[in-house]
């Protein structure tokens, strides 16, 4: 029992010097990631993309695409103070979404730009049974 008390706070160490901060990354995920098609019905998917690590002006107010599994885009362009004055740095870019009521997987990316430079590029799935 010993041996596994101290096995965790080792390997959370170990986790957590692995991770490279210095750089940002950006992460999406569905919620729920499995729902059930009762009746055909849509139903609502909650999707955040979230920039983690540090503050950079590369990920500072970027545009964000949205992609489908279809290929077809939307998007949202942000408007900001500039980097040099920010009071807040914007991480988290959600959308809820309807999910169409056939049963299958789907799969849904987000994109961050400036000046038409992709700058990062995440995608997740969430089902649909």
């Amino acid at each position: 029992m010993t041996r596994i008390s101290h096995a965790v706070p080792i390997m959370l160490a170990l986790l957590a010097l692995g991770a490279d901060t210095s750089e940002p990354d950006l992460r999406l995920r569905a919620s729920p990631r499995w729902s059930f098609a009762v009746a055909g019905n849509a139903r609502n998917v909650l999707l955040t993309a979230e920039i983690v690590g540090p503050e950079t002006e590369e990920y500072y107010c970027p545009e964000v695409v949205w992609i489908w599994g279809d290929g077809t885009r939307s998007t949202e362009e942000s408007d900001c103070e500039p980097f040099e004055t920010r009071s807040e740095f914007p991480r988290l870019f959600r959308r809820r979404v309807a999910s169409p009521g056939r049963v299958q997987p789907y799969r849904v990316c987000v994109e961050l730009r400036k000046a038409d430079k992709k700058i990062d590029r995440s995608c997740t799935k969430f089902s649909v049974r």
